[in-house]
């Protein structure tokens, strides 16, 4: 009792966008009427039709399916054997269900888009370009980058030269383009070239590209030259016009109070009817000095000045956190490890860092980090930075009993480098503790 399926053929070739059919013989072994219903199993179900899909049979009575494959022309359609199997289920006894197993191969297609970003570059020297490889067939790609202008007056260069992409993905290739010949000053030139995109099986594809080669002095130079003698000379002009003229009445009329107040003082010397000495804005060298009454005749006599001449005094400022220091640590750690390096310092002397500058020169990716004692001050990811500098308004201290050091966690190093690399330089004050 049950049913019983056998299929025009185990075995059958399509290719993605095309569709390919068997037939499928449905056989009733069982007593009574049964409801048969068919159905396909496998990697080809999302992509089968059954048609009918469903058949109502007398005992021992037959009837023929047509199964349908169509796989889409797509990257996820997956080239090469796919199995599949055709079950036919019994509504009226399940356990008398069948099976019946085969395989559909599925040929591979290749479809490359590319595409230039941007498709017009500006420069005086070279122009960067971006292109971006698609893969839209369902087998890998392995194509190489090639690029020429028509007139061989650029240098054109695509790193990398060879790109692999897997089905559905797409790659990137930078393309630099420089002119071979410069010019000083004049218009734009245009140059056009393009961009080729090899397969190893299938045809090329060809992007085209233009460069607008720049003079070396552009354009707004000379204006930019002449807006600048123009403001010297307004500045100048304001200088003799304006500034100095004031400069110079501020000038006197600083002194002027000053000398008023001496000749007071002096007048006051000389007393009532006496004739008064103005002292003009001049400058001396002290000696004995007399005032002569016009009624007594007597002179008063005022002792010269002795000793040296007044200095200024110098002030020296000192810093509340001793005096200024610095240092610089070096790490380097391989790709997946870490290493870290430790800043000595003197016994009984306490560290205070207020700047702190932080270097990753080789575009390393993984953790850079500031320690104090075992305990992370500092946190940064390379990746996030080339130079970093802090500036502390209360700076950081150490001692000997809570060091200063640098740990370094590498990731991944800079392109076509071994190992991570980055620095660390500080600069603050020592004092003894």
């Amino acid at each position: 009792m049950g049913a019983l399926a056998s299929l025009s053929t185990s075995d059958v070739s399509v290719e993605p966008g095309a569709a390919v059919a068997i037939d499928v013989r449905v056989r009733n072994t069982a007593t009574v009427v049964d409801q048969l219903t068919v159905e396909i199993l496998g990697g080809a179900a999302g992509w089968a039709r059954v048609d009918p899909p469903v058949v109502s049979l007398f005992p021992a009575t037959e009837q023929t399916v047509r199964v349908t494959f169509a796989p889409p022309r797509v990257h996820t359609t997956a080239a090469g054997p796919t199995p599949f199997g055709v079950r036919v289920t019994c509504q009226e006894d399940p356990t008398g269900s069948t099976v019946e197993e085969g395989v559909i191969r599925v040929g591979a297609f290749s479809d490359t888009a590319a595409e230039l970003v941007p498709r017009t570059g500006r420069g005086s020297r070279q122009a960067r370009y971006e292109l971006a490889v698609d893969n839209r067939g369902n087998e890998p790609l392995n194509a190489h980058v090639s690029a020429s202008d028509p007139d061989e007056l650029l240098a054109i260069t695509a790193e990398p030269a060879g790109v692999v992409a897997p089905p559905g993905a797409a790659v990137f290739s930078v393309v630099r383009v420089r002119p071979r010949a410069r010019f000083w000053r004049g218009p734009a030139q245009t140059h056009q070239f393009q961009v080729a995109v090899v397969p190893t099986e299938g045809p090329a594809v060809v992007v085209p590209g233009t460069l607008l080669q720049e003079p070396v002095l552009p354009r707004w130079l000379p204006k930019a030259l002449a807006a600048l003698v123009a403001l010297l000379v307004l500045l100048v002009i304001a200088w003799f016009a304006l500034l100095r003229p004031t400069v110079r009445s501020a000038a006197k009329d600083a002194v002027k109070q000053p000398i008023a107040d001496l000749n007071k003082k002096v007048d006051a010397l000389g007393g009532g009817g006496a004739t008064t000495t103005t002292v003009a804005p001049t400058t001396t060298t002290p000696h004995a000095s007399s005032t002569t009454t016009g009624t007594s005749g007597t002179t008063a006599t005022t002792p010269p000045t002795t000793g040296p001449p007044p200095t200024a005094a110098t002030t020296t400022t000192v810093s509340p956190f001793g005096e200024p220091g610095d240092g610089r640590l070096a790490v380097s750690a391989p790709p997946g490890g870490a290493n870290a390096a430790t800043f000595p310092i003197a016994p009984n002397t306490v560290f205070s860092v207020t700047d702190l500058v932080l270097q990753n020169p080789q575009g390393d990716a993984g953790l850079l980090q500031i320690r104090r004692n075992g305990q992370v001050v500092l946190e940064v990811a390379l990746e996030n930075f080339r130079d970093l500098d802090y500036h502390f308004v209360a700076p950081l201290q150490f001692s000997p009993a809570a060091p200063l050091q640098v740990r370094l966690s590498c990731a991944t190093p800079g392109t076509g480098q071994p190992n991570c690399a980055a620095a660390a330089t500080f600069v603050g004050f020592k004092k003894a503790a």
